[in-house]
This record gives structure tokens, C-alpha cells and sequence, in this order.
């Protein structure tokens, strides 16, 4: 039992790349994604979501709240891209554990303050927050116990695209929104990273997923 542990620690050459694109893909979501002449305003992908969540011209957008959702919708694809990642089969190996205990802390972060649940629950915004973190932990838990298994990486692959195209849309739209104050801004290096890195995971998993089938 030791051996198997020892050997199931052991990340596959394959799951180290994904494992070092996902990670990287985080640090960039977190970096400036709106950068500005003062350090404070400088906003990444998660700030920029709440402070778009804020204007009014975004809580009355058709549909509402569409900015704050397509720039939170990058992480909730890197939550599901660690969960269909995770070695099978569950609970038998390091790696797996180490995986969706990610998945898990990555899922955590798009819930909403603790006063969704008390005193703010018609709150627009923190009701985004909460579907995303509902759907992203039902489906996550479904890809980490195995569930469509063999279906994975174009699933990887489809989730990659769509935080790519969320983070394009996002930063169109978040970066419009900013226009508005008439304050410096510019692109950021999160900005810029964040979509490159979701098109090189779309491409090597999709590859991936065709020389598999060969």
C-alpha cells in the first residue's frame, strides 16, 4: 500500500504541464488587468468583477450584471479545468487529493460575503456569486469522482475556450466601464496573460485529446 502511495504521488510529465499552465493562469488572473496611474485602482479580474458589480449601468444591463459574469467566469473554468485534471480513480492516490482539495479552495473564493446568507439575500450580485460556486462545486465534484471520464480533456479544452473568450469579453467590456471616470488606464499584464494562457491550454489539451483517440 506504501509502494502504491509512494508511486501515485508522482505527477505524469502531462499533468505537471497542465498543472504549471493552470497555476500560471491563476497568478495572471490575478494580476493587474486594468492598470492605472495610481497603484490602488489598479484592478485584477476578481476586483474589477465587484467594481463593475457596483455601476449602475452594468446592475441594468441586458442581461444584468453580464460584465461582473463574464470576468468571474475565467476562474470558475480554472476550478473545472483542476477538477477534470484530477487523476482517477478518487481517493486513491496524492495527486488526486492534492487536486481537488484545489478545486475545492478555488471554489470557495467565488462564494459570496457571509451576509448573502443572513441579512442580503436579494443582493443581484452576491446571487451571481452564489450560482457560480453552486454550479462550479456540483459539476467539479461530478469530473473529480471520474464522471465522464473519458470525455475530459475535450471538456479541459471547452472550459479553456470559454475562459478565453470570457476574459476577452470581460476586459472589453470592464475596460469601457472605466472609460467612463476618465481615469489613466491601460491593459494589464493579467489582462493580456490571462487569455494567452487559456488558448495554450485549449490547444495542448486539445491536441491531446485527438492524439488519444489515434
Amino acid at each position: 500500500m506504501n509502494k502504491y502511495w509512494q508511486e501515485s504521488t508522482r505527477l505524469p510529465p502531462s499533468l505537471t504541464l497542465d498543472m504549471v499552465l493552470i497555476g500560471s493562469a491563476f497568478i495572471a488572473y490575478n494580476l493587474p488587468w486594468i492598470a492605472s496611474g495610481t497603484a490602488g485602482i489598479s484592478l485584477n479580474g476578481y476586483d474589477l468583477a465587484e467594481w463593475s458589480s457596483l455601476h449602475p449601468s452594468v446592475v441594468n444591463m441586458t442581461p444584468s450584471l453580464l460584465t461582473s459574469f463574464l470576468l468571474r467566469l475565467p476562474l470558475t473554468c480554472l476550478a473545472l479545468i483542476i477538477a477534470t485534471s484530477a487523476p482517477t480513480p478518487p481517493f486513491r492516490s496524492a495527486a488526486w487529493w492534492m487536486m481537488t482539495m484545489m478545486f475545492m479552495l478555488l471554489t470557495l473564493t467565488l462564494l459570496p460575503p457571509l451576509e448573502f446568507l443572513t441579512t442580503d439575500r436579494g443582493n443581484n450580485n452576491y446571487r451571481q456569486m452564489f450560482a457560480l460556486s453552486t454550479f462550479t462545486g456540483l459539476i467539479g465534484l461530478s469530473f473529480v469522482m471520474g464522471l465522464m471520464q473519458k470525455w475530459h480533456k475535450y471538456l479541459t479544452a471547452l472550459l479553456a475556450l470559454t475562459g478565453l473568450t470570457a476574459s476577452i469579453g470581460g476586459i472589453a467590456l470592464g475596460i469601457d466601464l472605466y472609460a467612463g471616470f476618465f481615469l489613466p488606464r491601460g491593459l494589464g499584464v493579467g489582462a493580456l496573460l490571462t487569455p494567452i494562457l487559456f488558448g495554450i491550454i485549449t490547444i495542448i489539451t486539445w491536441a491531446g485529446a485527438k492524439t488519444g483517440q489515434q
